[in-house]
């Protein structure tokens, strides 16, 4: 009796560690998921549309990157490497459209306003 004993709070603690451990493991990989290896799971991109210039703008970056992921896609690099570069150019992309229709410089037009824009 005293085996059986034994061995059962054995398994409730053995079972208590795999549960930790099970749980750990998914933090882990949330964490890497959303962090380190590939970073967040979208990216934005923002775009002014106020004037005729901002579709311009637009058109031509968009284009621009449209090709870029086009490269990304169709390289051979590893996953993560594609998934960093993607994510490079859809910020420099979305940096160029709010610095291109940045306006705040003027006084009078503080509603065209986009260098804190994110």
């Amino acid at each position: 009796m005293d085996n059986k004993k034994k061995q059962n709070s054995k398994d409730i603690v053995y079972e208590k560690w795999k549960l930790e451990n099970h749980k750990k493991q998914i933090q882990n990989r949330d964490y890497y998921a959303h962090t380190t290896v590939y970073g967040k799971t979208a990216s934005r991109l923002t775009v002014p549309m106020l004037k005729n210039e901002h579709i311009k703008t637009a058109f031509l970056t968009m284009r621009k990157l449209a090709n870029e992921l086009e490269n990304i896609y169709n390289s051979k690099e590893p996953i993560y490497r594609k998934i960093s570069s993607a994510k490079y150019d859809l910020y420099l992309a979305h940096r160029h459209l709010l610095e291109s229709a940045d306006e705040g410089y003027l006084k009078y037009k503080p509603a065209i306003d986009f260098r804190n824009a994110r």
